[in-house]
């Protein structure tokens, strides 16, 4: 049986929305990140957090973040771990370097693997990401994440492809 999470997405990757990630992520406009994380929290709060909540995120690889200069959806997770006065840790670490981006669903779905470390208190987890493509990110989150003891996780992202 497949470990189960739920996701939360608010947008659909398409016109402004779109323009906005993709400022943020390539032009280092963090500023977006900012407004998409307090709809994503109050979207989180309509949901309800459990006790002992942390907020993570889905690392992007060591290149990217050294060519881009920044980790969008650790900026975005740190936002919404603000505006929700949660605890925010990395708690995810990437094992394969392989970029998703232009990577065929096929390949996507196999490709991309974690390795967690998470206290041993923790149970609940609100994992974040930028665009939710295929889930073959979010699904490899919240396996890594279940292997090491967390019952619930919540995996949020600005918006999803159609």
């Amino acid at each position: 049986m497949r470990p189960q999470h739920s996701i939360l997405v608010i947008h659909d990757f398409d016109g402004e929305v779109r323009r906005k990630i993709l400022a943020a992520k390539y032009r280092n406009e963090r500023h977006y990140l900012r407004e998409f994380a307090q709809e994503l929290a109050s979207g989180i709060q309509q949901r309800g957090c459990a006790p002992q909540t942390i907020v993570t995120w889905a690392p992007t690889s060591d290149e990217r973040r050294r060519t881009r200069g920044v980790d969008q959806s650790e900026v975005l997770a740190r936002h919404i771990a603000a505006f929700l006065h949660l605890p925010t840790k990395q708690l995810l670490r990437k094992v394969t370097q392989a970029p998703q981006t232009g990577a065929a669903r096929a390949q996507r779905l196999s490709q991309v693997k974690f390795v967690a470390r998470v206290p041993r208190h923790v149970r609940s987890v609100i994992v974040v990401d930028d665009v939710v493509t295929t889930g073959a990110t979010m699904s490899a989150a919240a396996v890594a994440l279940q292997s090491e003891g967390v019952r619930t996780v919540l995996c949020v992202a600005i918006a999803a492809t159609r």
